[in-house]
């Protein structure tokens, strides 16, 4: 495992805030770059001089590393919008004096969410999960995660919505947008489940397909992945050519708010995107689960 992480040899500085897992990058765009440490702690990449001091201690687990990590860059604040990694709320028993902040990045569903299932193992064996604050899309989802983790809720909406300004300059009426949430299917998870979970897609979409053809409009299925993961891409692709019979179209975008703003018509099944959507003030239509 060690040999597919990235290494840094360059010793991490002390800094007044340090981030959490990789997708905290955002927060460097928004929080002024004088404050944040230049490298960020997660579980991708090694600092060989943090590596060597752990190992010095006798230990060899990420939570030792991390735990070293954090006392070494000295921050006053460790924020992360990874806020699905249960890790991170182990680090503030051993930190008593340094602020931990946790950002929602998604909707978070009770089934096939790994992160609810490691909570709920987490309580059976009564381990202290804490953290100083906890910004949610919500204040049920607060509440809930208040049963598992110690933390103050703040409602806070969506981070990454909050950060993009909306353009109110449509450019797309005569197509529909679908928001895809395809996920490949995960080895804890069993075919049944995945399949049950991703059924309504199968529904509804030939359904928005006969609309499209009668009514000479585009179907354009906005994917979840991108060229980046090229093998995630194709995937994704490829569920959907299995059950749609006509070419659609697709689009994929580093910056998804400024592509759903460009459409007037907007259909999901229950993506956060899609509820994201709902708040910069979009037409959207949801077909919801269950």
């Amino acid at each position: 495992k060690i040999l597919k992480k990235s290494f840094i040899f360059k010793i991490p500085k002390k800094s007044p805030i340090l981030l959490y897992g990789k997708p905290s990058k955002i927060l460097q765009e928004t929080i002024d770059k004088r404050y944040i440490s230049e490298q960020i702690l997660d579980r991708s990449e090694i600092n060989i001089f943090i590596f060597i001091l752990t190992l010095l201690n006798g230990k060899i687990f990420f939570q030792d590393y991390a735990k070293n990590f954090i006392k070494f860059v000295d921050p006053k604040i460790v924020i992360t919008i990874v806020d699905n990694d249960i890790d991170f709320y182990c680090f503030k028993k051993y930190h008593r004096n340094k602020y931990f902040i946790a950002i929602q990045n998604g909707y978070r569903y009770k089934i096939l969410d790994p992160f609810f299932n490691s909570l709920i193992k987490k309580k059976k064996k009564k381990t202290s999960l804490e953290a100083d604050y906890y910004l949610t899309f919500n204040r049920y989802y607060g509440e809930y995660i208040k049963k598992f983790i110690k933390c103050k809720i703040v409602l806070n909406g969506s981070y990454r919505n909050n950060s993009v300004k909306i353009s109110k300059k449509i450019k797309f009426k005569k197509k529909l947008l679908f928001i895809s949430q395809y996920y490949p299917k995960l080895k804890n998870v069993l075919e049944d489940e995945h399949s049950i979970f991703y059924s309504v897609e199968k529904k509804i979409l030939p359904i928005l397909e006969t609309y499209c053809l009668k009514n000479k409009l585009d179907l354009i299925i906005m994917l979840k992945s991108n060229k980046k993961n090229l093998e995630r891409y194709n995937n994704e692709i490829s569920y959907y050519n299995s059950f749609l019979t006509n070419k659609f179209k697709i689009l994929s975008g580093s910056n998804p708010y400024n592509l759903i703003d460009k459409f007037e018509n907007i259909f999901t099944i229950d993506s956060t995107l899609g509820y994201e959507a709902l708040v910069r003030k979009k037409k959207i239509f949801f077909f919801m689960k269950g």
